[in-house]
């Protein structure tokens, strides 16, 4: 439709009417009066289409053979009837052989054509060409050259055309240095040609060349025509993509069922490819930006492509980007489109994680409903994230990778919900390094993902506090429709801090379902000893409960992290803890029942036996070393309650009961004896320690803080 709009321009340019003429004259030589003649016939034939006025035709003759025919200000008038049958229109005639090869020369000087056309001129409107001069040269046997200029509202025209009036054969070529696209021109054009401008929007200026070529072949007219537009800073959009591109320039070469483009813009921008006429047309057209601005106009022209897939990212700054947009030959095939967005120095916020990511760079590929994600990086605060995979209509499939992420409330705040309770309940703190991957089916809202977590010099509060984490955690799990249904993992932890104490080597595998975490067969070690357990939290209140066992534990080593570090306190301690359970950081709800043994001691200066030096029970000056002993205790109600206490030394017996509360206040009765001469000799050790306690031989309260205990004499209760 296009290329016959224009070629229809063209045709309007050339008073073909004027062959008629020329016609006339030929066949009518030999009369005598050839002036009047040739007057005579050009009006005759010209009827109401053209309107000559009197003496505006002069026939100039030799030997009474006409040899210019001058026709000034023909009113030329076309209207929808002369296009009937134009493509089989052949200008061969059939020159008389008296004539010989002696034809005129035909000049027209001004004048107009006014033009009637519904197939590309709106129906009860005109175009009016006006006409500058025309003339018909003629070159011998058979053949003119001709050549005009003429001007409408929206262009000036040039015509170059050799015509064999013994064949019939065309060879035309019209152009323009200065066809304008405006609002003037679209409203002229019938209602199909502006779907046509619709498409394109064309505002500006260009140059045209139209060149027409008819061949008669065994009484048929064979027409070829090539139709060339070049833009020159025009401002145009593509329906298909409707970006407003400024400074368009290049050519758009008009074919027989498609037309090619190579286009350059200000921005740079590039625009090469093909596209047909009609809605079954093939289509291949790949625009290529460099530097392109991230505003309000290309999401507008995204939007077209994926609605949404802007909104999904929110990005802004520059980029590079070529976009192909493609058909097969149909009326039911389908337009395709592909793009790549090369992001540079870039920030977005993506929908579902709404966090301001800046330095944002990689490739973002379109390509029928699938984004892939390729080699995408970008900053958040400190931390550097790596992204790649795809999002497709029906699988999503994506690889995320943080490195020195620090998951503050404004990160997890961020989160999908279903992962944030369950970070905020653990309350993740400090760097890590997460490498993690999410595989969502949309056909029944599944999502499984597997991460990798590195901790570093991380802090986990969740009941219990870890601290300076140093380590791996690896898990894979589902959501589904919204919820986590389970995840399954292990940790490995090469060093961290529990509640302030030293552990190493910390490994568990782990299950998380139903909002419970249950970490099972702990392994670790511990100030020179081992560690091992069981342990279940409820992420949805808070609830724990947990079994450990700790063996030789070099005290030593261990109060080195205490209060007591400058004390001489040494030996191997096994701790066994049952049935360990409380709610979040609520201390009161902490219960539990332990046992632990010491052996290989030297607790003498544990600050609550400070009391039986200075009360000066076991002799004057006199510090025992405790080697070994036992005990009994439960927590509960914010403190250790001590059912049993019973240490000994080579020449000492010290056993006791009493409590220490979690915020250090302590009050337990220590009874001793000893076989220096002081107390009551003769009785066995650690055989008598029941008896000890159930007589109290001595009696001393320990009482204060554990810091800073103080003590009092209770004898002979």
């Amino acid at each position: 439709m296009f290329k016959k709009t224009i070629l229809y321009l063209a045709v309007a340019s050339i008073p073909c009417v004027m062959l008629i003429v020329l016609y006339s004259a030929i066949t009518d030589y030999y009369e005598r009066a050839v002036q009047e003649r040739v007057e005579q016939e050009i009006r005759k034939l010209c009827g109401t289409a053209i309107k000559i006025d009197d003496n505006a035709i002069k026939v100039s003759t030799l030997s009474g053979l006409p040899t210019l025919i001058s026709i000034n200000n023909p009113q030329v008038q076309l209207t929808n009837t002369i296009w009937q049958g134009l493509g089989d229109s052949n200008l061969k005639l059939n020159i008389p052989a008296e004539l010989g090869d002696n034809l005129p020369r035909i000049e027209i000087k001004g004048g107009s054509i006014t033009l009637q056309a519904n197939s590309f001129i709106k129906e009860g409107r005109t175009l009016t060409i006006n006409i500058d001069t025309i003339t018909f040269a003629y070159l011998g046997n058979g053949e003119y050259h001709i050549k005009g200029k003429t001007t409408s509202q929206f262009a000036d025209w040039s015509l170059s055309a050799n015509v064999d009036i013994k064949s019939g054969n065309i060879d035309c070529t019209i152009s323009s240095d200065n066809l304008r696209f405006d609002n003037k021109l679209y409203y002229l054009l019938a209602p199909e040609v502006q779907k046509l401008w619709d498409n394109y929007s064309p505002q500006g200026t260009a140059s045209i060349s139209i060149d027409l070529k008819t061949t008669s072949v065994n009484g048929a007219t064979k027409v070829a025509t090539s139709v060339t537009l070049y833009p020159r800073n025009i401002t145009a959009r593509y329906r298909k993509f409707p970006y407003t591109v400024d400074g368009l320039s290049g050519e758009i070469k008009f074919r027989d069922n498609y037309a090619d483009v190579s286009l350059t813009a200000q921005l740079p921008i590039s625009i090469a490819g093909k596209f047909g006429y009609t809605r079954a047309d093939e289509v291949d057209i790949t625009i290529h930006a460099d530097n392109l601005v991230l505003d309000e106009k290309l999401k507008y022209a995204l939007d077209k492509i994926k609605e949404g897939a802007w909104d999904n990212f929110n990005p802004k700054g520059r980029a590079k980007l070529e976009l192909n947009i493609s058909q097969e030959r149909g009326i039911d095939k389908p337009l395709l489109y592909k793009a790549t967005t090369h992001l540079k120095d870039c920030a977005i916020k993506y929908t579902n994680i709404p966090l301001d990511v800046t330095n944002v760079a990689g490739e973002i590929i379109y390509d029928d409903g699938n984004i892939t994600l390729r080699h995408l990086s970008g900053t958040y605060k400190n931390t550097v994230l790596e992204i790649h995979g795809s999002l497709g209509n029906d699988e999503t499939e994506i690889n995320l990778t943080a490195h020195n992420l620090n998951m503050d409330s404004e990160f997890t705040t961020a989160l999908p919900t279903e992962i944030r309770g369950m970070l905020e309940k653990l309350s993740i703190s400090g760097p890590l390094d997460v490498d993690c991957t999410v595989d969502t089916r949309n056909s029944n809202q599944e999502t499984n993902y597997a991460a990798n977590i590195r901790f570093k010099d991380t802090t986990i509060s969740s009941g219990v506090e870890f601290s300076n984490v140093d380590g791996y955690l690896s898990a894979e799990g589902i959501i589904r429709q919204g919820n986590i249904h389970n995840i399954i993992g292990s940790i490995n932890l090469n060093k961290a801090k529990v509640s302030g104490k030293k552990i190493t080597n910390f490994f568990t595998d782990f299950v998380y379902k139903d909002n419970k975490l249950s970490i099972f067969d702990v392994k670790l070690n511990a100030y020179s000893g081992t560690i091992s357990g069981t342990f279940d939290l409820d992420t949805e209140n808070g609830e724990y409960k947990g079994d450990f066992t700790a063996n030789s534990i070099n005290l030593q080593d261990y109060i080195k992290d205490t209060t007591l570090s400058n004390k001489t306190i040494e030996g191997n301690l096994n701790l066994a803890i049952d049935n360990l359970s409380g709610k979040g950081s609520d201390l009161s709800t902490l219960t539990g029942r332990g046992t632990l043994k010491l052996t290989n001691g030297n607790v003498w200066d544990t600050p609550f036996f400070f009391g039986l030096f200075e009360l000066n029970i076991l002799g004057v000056g006199k510090k025992s070393v405790l080697t070994s002993g036992e005990a009994e205790f439960t927590m509960a109600d914010k403190k250790f309650e001590i059912e049993k206490l019973i240490l000994q030394g080579e020449d000492t017996l010290v056993a006791g009961k009493g409590y220490v509360k979690f915020d250090g206040h302590m009050s337990i009765f220590l009874d001793a004896q000893t076989n220096l001469g002081v107390g009551i000799p003769g009785i066995g050790l650690i055989e008598k320690a029941v008896d000890l306690i159930k007589n109290n031989v001595f009696s001393i309260e320990i009482y204060g803080r554990i810091e800073e205990p103080k003590s009092r004499l209770k004898a002979f209760k």
